[in-house]
């Protein structure tokens, strides 16, 4: 025997379904797709829609990267209507949020909003890329397929100023000064060889700041007695003085020989001794 609060709830329930309601019943791949009957938003599969009206439907079906399915339904007086779909992925979807809304969004190098952001970009390698002037770019790198969804979350951070170095007032002023300063020294240098004597002369490598080299008479010529050819040329004479006598003796056309004086003071005087 049925009880009355049950009679009572089957009763309410018969009194507030019109006679003539059909029902749709949705389902299909992807779960999360969006379901419109008639241009309204009706829910996210799988999903039941119940109080339909007797006549044609419209049905639209659709999921952000894959191809939507469009269908038209003739329902009749208390029909449960089954629907099934099954979307074709053909894009990836992206979406994209920042610490410091609104950043620009770029795929390789294309603006396509800002954040934060949802939406379809093309399968394949792709570069995304948040900007915000004054902050430095997140960009990330991806191989995006169909049907799939990316995520982008991007940190935004401010731009350090780089301070260039103020140029030096007094670079150019020491190398004025540097040039004015060799120009100065070659002058007196040049001025001190003319006026040096020639064995006091100082040589200096081109191109070199070496300390200069400073020859001195005795780096030049030794003691004139100490050469070699000074008394290679009193060997020579003195065998000159010897021969020269005993031949003529042995000739006889002398009776006496001949004798050589030499005077070596000139010499001396001449090298200082």
């Amino acid at each position: 025997m049925l009880s009355p609060l049950f009679l009572l709830i089957a009763l309410f329930g018969i009194l507030n379904r019109p006679l003539w309601a059909a029902e749709f019943l949705i389902n299909g791949h992807p779960q999360d797709a969006t379901i419109y009957i008639d241009n309204q938003e009706r829910g996210v599969a799988p999903l039941s829609v119940k109080n339909i009206k007797p006549g044609v439907h419209h049905l639209l079906i659709k999921k952000l990267g894959h191809l939507s399915d469009e269908q038209t339904v003739n329902v009749t007086h208390n029909q449960n209507v089954r629907i099934d779909f099954d979307l074709l992925p053909y894009a990836g979807i992206l979406r994209a949020t920042s610490d410091l809304d609104p950043c620009d969004i770029e795929v390789d190098g294309k603006w396509i909003g800002k954040t934060p952001f949802i939406g379809e970009i093309a399968i394949g390698k792709r570069i995304i890329e948040v900007k915000r002037k004054g902050y430095q770019s997140v960009r990330e790198q991806m191989q995006v397929g169909a049907g799939t969804q990316y995520t982008v979350r991007a940190v935004m951070k401010p731009v350090l100023e780089s301070v260039s170095p103020t140029p030096s007032v007094s670079t150019s002023e020491d190398r004025l000064l540097a040039e004015e300063y060799d120009e100065d020294r070659q002058e007196i240098e040049a001025d001190r060889l003319r006026n040096a004597p020639h064995s006091a002369r100082v040589f200096e490598s081109p191109g070199l700041a070496a300390a200069p080299l400073l020859v001195t008479p005795e780096k030049w010529e030794k003691s004139w007695y100490e050469k070699w050819w000074v008394w290679a040329g009193i060997g020579a004479v003195v065998a000159t003085a010897v021969v020269v006598p005993v031949a003529i003796t042995q000739s006889g056309s002398q009776k006496q020989p001949i004798q050589f004086k030499w005077d070596l003071q000139p010499l001396l005087v001449q090298h200082g001794r």
